[in-house]
């Protein structure tokens, strides 16, 4: 089924539920393929086609949710009185639906006349990077694994409010772990490509990336405690970034778990650091015309030049939130089983930006941090605290050095973001937990915990 045809489906569902309730019916469609490699054999080959429904149902205040897979009018005529039968709970006003508005332009998400990649290309691109990965480095031993796949979701969401809108988007990934070994030391490093469309993956960009990740890290030693100028890999900031998501959404806000709660306005960064969430980024993972309620996506900026200027919300959020905060269109759902919350849509750094050659060879002798370990439990949202494993090298006249290991940033989240001096003109995404987007980031003397 395409988009449209979904639409159809969730349109005819709340014309026919109670009118005396608020319903939205949103529906889901996912396809993916994904081929697993390692060690030159096919590991794994899986399908996957998925589709359902969620209902939500606010009669007087009252929220009741229902999901179902069953998308005929029964299924769906049974759901709705489910989520009906469900909203028990206590009165909220915060409990509403959107009202419906124009999805916001966003970029086409799927061109016209594009055609899913065939299994036997996913396939083949899967025992392509690792034969790449293989021959990158003479120190790459093995893989473990590679994995590459498409996939491409559907989505409709219409409600009894007049929201009707459907999209459909094609998102291609190719991920791989390459093992470097000499003597008897092995090293692991992750390289990563993600477009919309499987001709568009740069392997041997994801291949180098994973054998430089791995094979630097060879001979790594632990170094003293002191302190020291570092710069972020793109992968370490996009992580940093995943870790302090929470603090700037409403409902952290509104559970009084953000840090940031009563700071707007407020400096909390370097000045050169700005953060933007935008769902209408050309290429971004979470672009999209409209989030899971229906609500027009755009770009919010959170933090500029230093200063913190608003959070992300949800249409619940934002009404809980002071008089006259609307959603910022991040109501995102983990499924169609799922409630929408508020989660990040392409959040990502921005600013001035300096040639990433440019800001290496400024950055005199600076540890450069290829990854940091344990950021999501390490980077504490609600006091700031941040305690993380780090892995890289040093940096000597801009070029990589000396490889470090068990070495821990001990710091705060002031102290961190108030580091930056300079941001690179790489900015990626990753396909971690949420849809963020790193860039190299330098930053000044911080706490090194060592030896």
């Amino acid at each position: 089924m395409n988009a449209e045809e979904l639409l159809e489906i969730a349109t005819g569902a709340v014309c026919r539920a109670p009118a005396q309730c608020a319903v939205e019916v949103f529906i889901s469609h996912s396809t993916d393929v994904t081929a697993k490699v390692a060690g030159g054999r096919l590991e794994q080959f899986h399908t996957s086609d998925s589709s359902g429904a969620g209902v939500r149902v606010i009669r007087d205040g009252r929220l009741g949710f229902a999901g179902t897979t069953d998308l005929t009018p029964d299924g769906l005529r049974r759901a709705v009185r489910a989520a009906s039968d469900n909203a028990i709970g206590i009165a909220d006003a915060a409990h509403v639906l959107p009202e419906p508005a124009a999805p916001a332009a966003a970029p086409l998400l799927l061109p016209a006349g594009w055609v899913s990649a065939v299994p036997e290309a996913i396939v083949a691109a899967a025992f392509d990077l690792d034969r790449l990965t293989m021959a990158a480095h003479r120190d790459v031993q093995r893989t473990a694994p590679v994995m590459v796949g498409q996939e491409v979701s559907r989505t409709a969401i219409a409600s009894n409010l007049g929201v009707r809108c459907a999209h459909e988007r094609s998102d291609a990934y190719a991920t791989v772990s390459a093992v470097a070994r000499r003597g008897e030391e092995r090293q692991t490093g992750l390289g990563f490509s993600l477009h919309p469309d499987l001709a568009g993956l740069d392997l041997e960009h994801a291949a180098r990336e994973a054998a430089w990740r791995s094979a630097g890290q060879l001979g790594a030693v632990k170094p003293r405690t002191g302190e020291a100028p570092i710069v972020l890999d793109p992968l370490a900031t996009a992580r940093l970034l995943a870790a302090i998501a929470p603090a700037l959404s409403g409902e952290s806000v509104h559970h009084g778990t953000s840090l940031w709660r009563d700071l707007t306005g407020e400096r909390i960064a370097s000045p050169v650091l700005s953060l933007v969430d935008d769902g209408t980024l050309p290429g971004g993972p979470a672009t999209a015309p409209v989030d899971d309620e229906g609500v027009p996506c755009r770009r919010t900026p959170l933090v500029e030049d230093g200063r913190l200027r608003g959070f992300l919300h949800s249409t619940e959020s934002a009404a809980r939130a002071a008089a006259g905060t609307r959603s910022t269109g991040n109501g995102r759902r983990t499924g169609f089983r799922s409630q929408p919350g508020v989660l990040p849509g392409n959040l990502h750094v921005t600013g001035p930006t300096t040639p990433r050659r440019e800001l290496l060879n400024g950055a005199g002798d600076a540890l450069y941090v290829l990854d940091l370990k344990g950021a999501h439990s390490g980077v504490s949202t609600v006091t700031g605290d941040v305690s993380v494993g780090v892995k890289g090298h040093w940096l000597h006249g801009g070029e990589p050095a000396e490889p470090v290991r068990e070495l821990t940033l001990a710091t705060s989240l002031d102290q961190l973001l108030g580091s930056v001096t300079s941001i690179g003109d790489d900015l990626r995404f990753f396909p971690l937990e949420h849809s963020v987007g790193g860039a190299t980031l330098a930053c000044g003397p911080v706490p090194l915990s060592g030896a």
